[in-house]
């Protein structure tokens, strides 16, 4: 037989192989649901080069970035990595580019009609809502053996649903405090700082009204709805006792959640720590980049952010440990507090390739990809073993620091409709901080947003006294 007749042969084999894995399987590996099962997902590694390029299976990963192309580069080791033992496989990147609120319109459309597709990353905001859609396949991450060992009890809870596993989290992001330390002390306010209350923080941004452009920089604006929601609002809120689901449902409206409002608008109306047109631009769309910069010129004095804005503030400036600090979100009246998000990988229900994907989604989760992928990103490793290693730690500063927020920090709520409520939280949010409604007035508007849109079953009422 000769080599090219062979080589066909060897593909058609492999081709038919799969095939008939795939449709024998696919009554259990492809549902989505609670009766869906994980099939044996092995592919036999071939000889390396066996194949042509035009004869490999295409696998396509479609994911966001920006102009620093931090996922590509590390999408392109773990690309590298998996191609080396599936030489029968070529993996196509696909990057789309602009905002994440852009990103997540492009990414559902595409999941409802594009059977092309076969691997997604997505923020985990958006998990449940893709669930109940059945835009992703349910599977049993516990068949690789590093998911059981190197993965904690609750990230795997956090992408469970009725028994299976409908993502793999590449990382952790935790929210805190970044201040620009010279700053702090031409206002006399004593480094490090450590506020230990809402009121101490109140009275620094004070402190920094006539120092700082942007005395208290926060995520305000229904533009980016998922940054209000998260890293503004759930922080604040988780800081008053109270949150945004319990028991399974919503809740439309609590004390906690006027306090949060009311302390916004004190902030922003009452004491005005900033100007109009600051304001304004504190609630445009914003780089990393140009956030760095500004923290670091002293243009803001108070930044909540996510640990994501360390790499920024690294190739900002190399002085960073004694120029830019950071320091936990207190609770209202005591104690710390922050929101974990989470972004992720999983596999289209329309793909072809249910198989060869998930063996991608292991690669893509493997030590030296996560470390990579939370150096470029700022974020904290969901790996326990990249987590510990000082190799992470050194050229990971910040998130580094803001490891330990894990233990105090809550996950964001789970609930299929969450894209919608964050939504209207960010309106809420954004109302106020601009002063064109009262914390009352926002909070009433916010519960009958969700009284008018979520099902009646899925919200309760809470205590707004």
């Amino acid at each position: 037989m000769t080599v090219p007749l062979a080589r066909t042969m060897a593909f058609l084999f492999v081709a038919v192989l799969c095939s008939c894995a795939h449709r024998d399987a696919k009554p259990d590996a492809t549902q989505t649901g609670a009766n869906a099962k994980s099939p044996d997902l092995a592919v036999a590694p071939l000889p390396e080069n066996a194949f042509s390029v035009r004869d490999r299976i295409p696998l396509k990963v479609l994911y966001f970035d920006t102009e620093t192309e931090d996922n590509t580069t590390w999408l392109a080791l773990a690309v590298s990595e998996f191609e080396r033992s599936h030489p029968t496989v070529k993996v196509i990147l696909s990057p789309i580019y602009g905002s994440e609120t852009d990103y997540a319109n492009k990414l559902s459309l595409a999941l409802k009609s594009d059977p092309s597709i076969d691997v997604v990353l997505f923020d985990g905001a958006q998990l449940h809502a893709f669930i109940g859609s059945g835009f992703l396949v349910g599977f049993m991450a516990d068949t690789w053996d590093e998911w059981i060992t190197e993965f904690p009890g609750k990230t795997k809870d956090s992408v469970a649903y009725n028994g299976l596993e409908y993502a793999m989290p590449i990382s952790l992001e935790v929210q805190g405090l970044f201040y620009n330390a010279r700053l702090f002390e031409k206002a006399s306010i004593p480094v490090p700082w450590r506020p230990e209350t809402w009121g101490e923080v109140e009275d620094a941004a004070k402190k920094l009204k006539t120092l700082a452009e942007y005395p208290l920089w926060l995520s305000g604006s229904s533009a980016q709805p998922e940054a209000t929601a998260l890293q503004t609002f759930g922080t604040l809120l988780s800081g008053t006792g109270d949150w945004l689901y319990a028991d399974g449902k919503w809740v439309a409206q609590s004390r906690g959640m006027l306090e949060t409002l009311r302390f916004l608008f004190r902030l922003y109306q009452t004491d005005a720590i900033m100007e109009n047109l600051p304001r304004s631009v504190m609630l445009s769309r914003h780089s990393l980049d140009t956030l760095a910069r500004k923290l670091n010129a002293g243009e803001i004095g108070i930044m909540l952010h996510s640990c994501n804005l360390g790499p920024a503030i690294l190739r900002t400036t190399a002085s960073y440990r004694d120029s830019i600090m950071v320091t936990p979100m207190p609770a209202k009246n005591g104690g710390t507090t922050s929101v974990t998000g989470s972004w992720m990988l999983g596999i289209s229900n329309l793909s072809e390739n249910k198989f060869i994907s998930f063996e991608f989604l292991k690669s893509a989760l493997s030590a030296e990809a996560q470390t990579l992928s939370c150096t470029l990103r700022g974020d904290i490793p969901v790996r326990r073993d990249v987590e510990a290693s000082e190799k992470w730690r050194t050229e990971n500063w910040y998130a580094s620091q803001m490891s330990d927020y894990l233990y105090f920090s809550r996950f964001r709520p789970e609930g299929p409709e969450y894209p919608q409520v964050s939504r209207f939280v960010s309106i809420a949010v954004e109302s106020v901080i601009t002063g064109s409604d009262t914390p009352e007035g926002a909070m009433a508007a916010f519960s009958e947003n969700m009284k008018k849109t979520i099902p009646e079953n899925r919200w309760v009422k809470g205590a707004d006294k």
